[in-house]
């Protein structure tokens, strides 16, 4: 079974979120603040990210930038109450949302994100001048067995 890590401090949202998110036949494990989020992934091993970018107790960013260090190719969508900026999360966030979330749009998302390789994640999230010279090596690279894995 697929696990998403859901990491928000507003008890209401998680409650919608797991209802919604365990309809879906996806296992939910929660987290309150940055600190539990970090726990619950290493406990969980979560297949994909959702992360409140509010989040008390560790900033959000601080927070994702830890988690990517423990599975760097994690799918993470941040949702935000208002515009967001990708400061601090760059290479990281595969999607941002605005609350109120548009469930639709937010369960359409999950299933793209779970659906990609990690090897298609690692290559969106890239420098594109690095993708221009990828294209150009003929063969796989020594570490494409590792990345598509």
């Amino acid at each position: 079974m697929t696990t998403i890590l859901l990491a928000d401090d507003d008890e209401a949202m998680r409650i919608l979120l797991e209802g919604v998110l365990a309809g879906e036949h996806y296992r939910v494990v929660l987290a309150d603040n940055g600190y539990e989020a970090i726990k619950q992934c290493l406990a969980a091993t979560p297949d994909l990210l959702l992360l409140d970018g509010h989040i008390p107790n560790e900033e959000s960013a601080a927070t994702l930038q830890f988690i990517h260090c423990l599975e760097p190719g994690l799918p993470v969508i941040l949702f935000t109450r208002g515009p967001h900026s990708d400061q601090g999360a760059a290479g990281t966030v595969d999607a941002f949302l605005e609350k109120p979330l548009d469930l639709a749009l937010l369960l359409q998302t999950i299933k793209q994100l779970l659906e990609e390789s990690t090897a298609e994640r690692f290559a969106r999230r890239m420098d594109p001048e690095f993708l221009r010279l990828r294209e150009e090596t003929p063969g796989p690279l020594p570490f494409d067995p590792i990345v598509n894995r």
